[in-house]
């Protein structure tokens, strides 16, 4: 770290962002803003900026000061500009004296409306995604430092690293959402269960056959409270597929929701590993109870007793 970092307004400055990193996954729209409001006290500066480039178009992803009447959300030019000239160069700019300078920090601004700029680019996995920039009407007194630069693109990096949390948060939970409309638009009562007897996530059928009108209340939900009666063999006929790491099919058992009439299914089970590890199993069943209303006679075996398919996973 540099000598200077080591410094009052630096060290108070690295103290302010490690007090928000905590923000950075919970609330990255607020750790945005405090990263904006660290800048402009560090640099001294009027305003602070943070923007999308997409094409020609300079999108105002946030701003702190008074910023000139540009606000958060405005879609601007972005030609003859100062982030382009960052954009062009890839690397930070810091000008300490523009008042003689036919220039603009961003678009839409008259030549003086400031004296003086710091930017640096924004890049997730490498490419281009906006800029984080910093500015005054007046020249700076202090010219910037190499520490200035060095502390603009550590703030560049952890807003960097935010973005791409928070595009990939948005893409996972797109992807839940289309993968729970597939699993509400299938009749079959779909489970995905942990080793421990927990529902992890279920479709609509399976909700609505146990009294829930919503799959999203069962996550997390023990079975042991939603099928005291059935419970235990669920879980040992669980654990049984995933010792065995194998997927058993056909199994013809008792379906006994907690204060739901009993019925009768047929139960497909198959084991899983989660991202991070741990065992789980996906369980598919079929409502049979009119099945075997109609069909039980002395001669059919009792559909009581559990029949499994066992099906070598290896061999698929």
């Amino acid at each position: 770290m540099p000598n200077s970092l080591k410094q009052d307004p630096y060290r108070q400055a690295l103290q302010r962002l490690n007090r928000i990193s905590f923000l950075h996954q919970d609330d990255f729209q607020g750790y945005l803003h405090e990263i904006l409001r660290v800048g402009r006290d560090i640099f001294q500066s009027d305003n602070g900026f943070c923007s999308q480039i997409t094409g020609d178009i300079y999108h105002v992803f946030d701003v702190v000061g008074d910023s000139w009447g540009i606000r958060k959300g405005d879609n601007l030019p972005l030609k003859d500009t100062l982030c382009a000239t960052i954009i062009s160069s890839d690397k930070p700019l810091a000008l300490d004296d523009l008042s003689g300078d036919d220039a603009s920090c961003h678009p839409a601004l008259p030549a003086d409306a400031f004296g003086s700029y710091i930017g640096v680019p924004l890049l997730i996995d490498g490419a281009l995604f906006g800029t984080l920039s910093f500015a005054s009407k007046s020249p700076r007194k202090i010219p910037f430092t190499e520490d200035d630069i060095e502390l603009i693109s550590l703030m560049a990096t952890g807003i960097s690293s935010g973005f791409k949390l928070k595009k990939t948060a948005e893409m996972l939970r797109f992807s839940n959402e289309q993968m729970q409309l597939i699993l509400d638009n299938i009749p079959a009562r779909i489970w995905f269960k942990d080793d421990k007897n927990r529902i992890l996530k279920a479709n609509r059928a399976a909700a609505q056959s146990m009294g829930f009108s919503n799959p999203a209340d069962l996550e997390n939900a023990d079975t042991y409270e939603l099928f005291p009666k059935q419970a235990a063999k669920y879980h040992a006929d669980d654990l049984e597929v995933l010792d065995s790491g194998n997927a058993y099919t056909g199994i013809i058992e008792r379906y006994t929701p907690d204060g739901m009439e009993e019925g009768w299914i047929s139960t497909d089970k198959i084991p899983l590993r989660l991202e991070d590890g741990r065992r789980a199993l996906l369980v598919v069943s079929m409502d049979i109870t009119d099945q075997v209303a109609n069909g039980y006679s002395e001669e059919t075996p009792s559909p009581s007793t559990i029949t499994y398919r066992k099906r070598d996973l290896s061999e698929s």
